[in-house]
């Protein structure tokens, strides 16, 4: 019957580590797609989509229109960041051309751990070059240091530490008969 047990681990063990191994679930994604009619916008937050209090964060809007009338340079952008009521940022931002998408990149610290509401606002500098739109979302901040090891590193560790035990245990378990 202990065959029968440490079996049953090892065949465990193995089925662990091909599911990690496959990367199901490796991180969660923190990407958020928001849209406005034909406009539609990625945000991406750096580091590892896990914003940190007092620390610089990099915010990633790629933008697309499936009607393909934005463009940056008719673009008149504008970044609002406010924690409640409180206005924390507002200011004009300026987009860079890339192939079917254009780029928004803004770095901001955020002062405390809280959720903050961030909108991304665009009119054309001319009537009619492109429909206007608000994007807005939702970013939690996190309070601390922000983590020392990527998500996708400690993942890996991981993924490697169960399939070392694995391989441990099914060389016991070979040995046993």
């Amino acid at each position: 019957m202990p065959d029968m047990k440490l079996r049953q681990f090892a065949i465990l063990g193995l089925l662990i580590a091909i599911i990690w191994g496959a990367g199901w679930p490796l991180v969660a994604s923190a990407h958020t797609l928001e849209a406005d009619g034909a406009i539609k916008a990625l945000l991406h937050i750096n580091p590892d989509d896990e914003p940190t209090a007092g620390q610089k964060t990099g915010l990633w809007f790629s933008l697309t229109d499936s009607e393909h009338k934005f463009t940056a340079a008719a673009c008149d952008c504008r970044l609002v960041i406010k924690d409640g009521d409180r206005t924390l940022m507002d200011r004009p931002i300026t987009a860079q051309e890339a192939p079917r998408t254009s780029m928004l990149e803004v770095v901001y610290t955020f002062p405390r751990p809280v959720v903050y509401d961030i909108t991304l606002q665009s009119k054309p500098r001319q009537a009619g070059e492109f429909q206007p739109f608000s994007l807005a979302y939702d970013v939690r901040v996190g309070r601390g240091a922000a983590p020392s090891t990527s998500p996708v590193v400690m993942a890996a560790a991981i993924g490697f530490a169960v399939t070392a035990l694995t391989i441990v245990s099914l060389l016991v378990y070979q040995r046993r008969r």
